[in-house]
């Protein structure tokens, strides 16, 4: 596997690559995007980043993987206060048959080691006859954590 990111102003780009042989079938994974960042939005210490990224399973779509041409789009607004708050909205889409995932995330410290985090998630748009995304087409998520950190 072969990972690289490039930090280039307020850009930054990122790319992976896997090839993995020997056994079954040899198969590839690609993905690359980036994200750009608006420092200073609205006058505030606040950041809002822009994300975009691509990936291809050369594996196809399979019981095992039903991400084969998938497109991520989100954004992450990072408030860069003392309490390292941050949220992060994004929506995965498969760009053959149009099945969506969209995940929200959120963070705050309280304390010196404790963070409260919400996660939630969300299939939208899967069709009847995607497989195996057609089980988790009402499985929608939502966990809301503490979490100690040491």
């Amino acid at each position: 596997m072969l990972f690289r990111s490039w930090a280039v102003s307020d850009w930054l780009w990122k790319g992976e690559v896997m090839f993995r042989s020997g056994q079954d079938r040899d198969f590839s994974r690609v993905g690359f995007g980036f994200e750009y960042t608006f420092h200073g939005i609205f006058g505030t210490a606040a950041d809002l980043g822009y994300i975009n990224e691509f990936y291809y399973d050369s594996m196809g779509y399979n019981l095992l993987n039903p991400y084969e041409r998938d497109l991520v789009t989100g954004v992450r607004l990072a408030f860069n206060d003392l309490k390292s708050t941050t949220l992060l909205a994004a929506i995965l889409t498969d760009v053959v048959d149009g099945s969506s995932v969209l995940t929200f995330e959120a963070t705050r410290r309280l304390r010196k080691n404790w963070v409260l985090r919400l996660e939630a998630s969300a299939f939208i748009s899967i069709p009847r006859d995607d497989y195996p995304l057609n089980s988790f087409r009402r499985d929608h998520y939502l966990q809301l954590g503490l979490e100690y950190h040491f």
